[in-house]
């Protein structure tokens, strides 16, 4: 059960608890009993969700749409063109968690798919949860909170992997943290995928390292604030990404190497992305509002990579 859900529960299972409260006044002893809860029982029973398992992806889409879809915008030719044989499949046995797969015919395990989604079946909803290590983000989240998160509907992109398994990694292509097998240039064209699966404001996405934000240029961070602090930090490295190239600096930032003008260690927390399709979107990102914090927000604070204290763990690589 994620964060959310379980801030959820809490605040249901204190009402409920108050209703006992209440009637205890009217009984001299309440009855002692034990009951076993698995975690998706309580959080069905109490929010009335009915775990049925589907055979749609998203419980709308058939296996034959999603493969219309990708053909239509080119990834299953892109395959055929490496000599794969591919075959989509979706596993939609989890509650909270949509699993999308495209193998080579004969090699159907996860680890061995070519793409790779999870997405979540419901709207993701947007908790906002304090940043650890960045200071200043909070008023940028109470702006986010106050205009738009109430009102927002968007595909809960959890996860998303383009490799080719039959690709080695070179200096040309090289190994960002996170990957397994080099990519084959079709991220731009997933996202189109996402687009047409998304028939609400548009997608949600949390990137796990610096490289994944840089790479989501039609996605803005929903926090003003995070966005310019993250303007900021990609403008500071620029020289360093030009000279060392941007696989090895995310691996700096991944193995904490990144530091501000201070000497401060600061360590990388992808916050909340979205790549609007709405004009209710459009007009938060374009409003006087979030400009404001934005800008309040970017100005530069001497980022830089402490090279010689990841010496060491990058040599690994």
């Amino acid at each position: 059960m994620s964060f959310f859900q379980k801030q959820q529960l809490g605040t249901r299972m204190k009402s409920v608890f108050s209703k006992f409260k209440f009637l205890s006044f009217f009984s001299t002893k309440m009855p002692d009993f034990d009951i076993e809860f698995q975690d998706d029982d309580i959080f069905t029973q109490c929010f009335d969700v009915s775990h049925k398992i589907t055979t749609k992806f998203l419980n709308k889409y058939s296996i034959s749409k999603l493969t219309k879809l990708f053909e239509k915008h080119g990834i299953l030719p892109r395959l055929r063109s490496l000599n794969v044989q591919p075959i989509l499949e979706i596993d939609t046995k989890e509650l909270y968690s949509h699993h999308l797969y495209i193998y080579e015919r004969d090699q159907c395990e996860p680890e061995k798919a070519f793409v790779r989604l999870i997405i979540g079946p419901q709207p993701k909803f947007f908790g906002c949860e304090k940043h650890k290590t960045i200071k200043g983000m909070e008023k940028g989240r109470k702006f986010f909170e106050c205009n738009l998160q109430g009102d927002l509907q968007v595909l809960d992109m959890k996860w998303i992997s383009m490799q080719n398994t039959q690709a080695k990694f070179t200096k040309k292509r090289p190994r960002f943290p996170g990957q397994k097998c080099p990519g084959f240039g079709m991220m731009t064209q997933a996202i189109k995928v996402l687009n047409e699966l998304a028939d609400n404001d548009g997608i949600a996405n949390e990137p796990m390292h610096f490289h994944n934000a840089v790479f989501s240029k039609a996605f803005k961070f929903v926090n003003p604030c995070f966005q310019g602090w993250f303007d900021s930090l990609r403008e500071d490295l620029g020289d360093e990404i030009q000279k060392q190239g941007l696989s090895k600096v995310s691996w700096a930032i991944f193995y904490g190497g990144l530091r501000d003008k201070d000497g401060n260690k600061i360590e990388w927390e992808g916050e909340d992305m979205v790549q609007g399709k709405t004009e209710k979107v459009s007009k938060y990102f374009q409003s006087e509002g979030y400009r404001k914090y934005y800008n309040a927000a970017k100005f530069s604070r001497g980022f830089y990579i402490d090279w010689d204290s990841v010496k060491e763990k990058m040599s690994k690589n």
